[in-house]
């Protein structure tokens, strides 16, 4: 409103704007502002999965900073071909992802839910509830699929190390662990897509989507999952070496004698395997500690894997319900009715 003087009423320029955000989230229906309300929630009380994430990635992050900004053209040129190296091998493990996504489940789970879905188009009348529903579906199985495969790789980590050639097969499984568990994740995020109406399959420029989904957790792609991962299959490492080099003692001085002499030695997971054992009533002997050392390990990274599955659930449904309510109510209410939530929720 422009008053006599020619001057902006920003009072009643800021009152009409609060009207306007009030009456765009009065449209939505009571499941809508539900969701509204949840993805606040995600922005101002983000899980512990997601702080360590940024806890971690977060010196990565100055580093990359400082050679962007640094004027020096071979580190500049440096952190472009990392930036484009990581973009690259994500594209490709989404891709690979979406060739065994198995998109028609998620079509089938909907047909047994009451719904004749033939495609992505099919899907964008239905309500959003039921999308939930659908999502979630899948959450628990692939959760099950990315925790076994962190546990067995964690597990063969920890028994490699008492391999004549472990220097070669550790470095080999702890990649192998990597690219499974990244393709695993995108999976995920790929039947997620789906969910909501986005599959890649009928339309492979949805793949931006998916991508677009893993920002809020790019942490967990990029600086955050990485040294994670390494860090958990570095110590299954550390605790194999030492139950080799307790296994060898023990041949000549005894079990309870050789971890009395290396112990002060040992790692933090078999610190980890000693705390297991006194919780189940264990008493340790070279086999308990032969067995529970790869069990431990195992179910560290497997853990882990389970954790960044669900952090990445929560974020990848935020994101395509914020697409699905933009494309329902626009843009800009939608981010209008999400902010007024996060500023109550703040204030509160």
């Amino acid at each position: 409103m422009i008053v006599a003087n020619g001057q902006f009423d920003t009072d009643q320029v800021t009152l009409d704007a609060m009207d306007t955000m009030i009456s765009d989230h009065s449209q939505l229906s009571p499941h809508e502002q539900s969701i509204v309300r949840e993805i606040a929630r995600h922005v101002v009380e983000p899980g512990p999965v997601q702080v360590l994430l940024n806890t971690i990635g977060l010196p990565f992050e100055k580093i990359a900073q400082r050679i962007q900004k640094a004027n020096n053209k071979l580190a500049q040129k440096l952190s472009t071909t990392i930036d484009s190296a990581v973009r690259t091998g994500i594209e490709r493990s989404i891709r690979v992802a979406g060739s065994v996504s198995r998109e028609h489940k998620i079509f089938t789970a909907y047909r047994k839910a009451g719904y004749q879905i033939e495609s992505n188009q099919d899907i964008e009348g239905i309500d959003l509830s039921i999308r939930d529903q659908i999502a979630d579906r899948f959450d628990r199985s692939n959760a099950v699929m990315v925790g076994a495969e962190g546990a067995v790789l964690g597990a063969a980590t920890s028994l490699a190390e008492a391999l004549p050639a472990a220097q070669l097969v550790i470095p080999g499984l702890i990649s192998v662990d990597i690219v499974a568990s990244t393709t695993l994740l995108s999976r995920h995020l790929v039947q997620l897509a789906a969910a909501y109406g986005f599959g890649l399959k009928e339309d492979r420029s949805n793949i931006m989507h998916v991508l677009a989904a893993m920002v809020p957790q790019q942490f967990a792609y990029d600086e955050g999952f990485l040294p994670v991962k390494i860090a958990a299959m570095s110590a299954a490492r550390e605790a194999g070496g030492f139950a080799a080099k307790v296994s060898h003692s023990a041949t000549q001085i005894g079990f309870d004698q050789a971890m009395r002499q290396l112990g002060t030695d040992a790692p933090q997971l078999i610190k980890l395997v000693n705390y297991v054992a006194e919780k189940l009533g264990l008493r340790m002997s070279q086999k308990a500690f032969g067995i529970l050392v790869p069990l431990v390990g195992g179910a560290v990274n497997g853990s882990l894997n389970v954790a960044f599955q669900q952090a990445g659930h929560t974020t990848g449904k935020d994101y395509f319900r914020l697409v699905v309510l933009s494309q329902r109510h626009g843009e800009e209410a939608i981010r209008s009715a999400v902010q007024r939530e996060i500023s109550t929720l703040r204030r509160a």
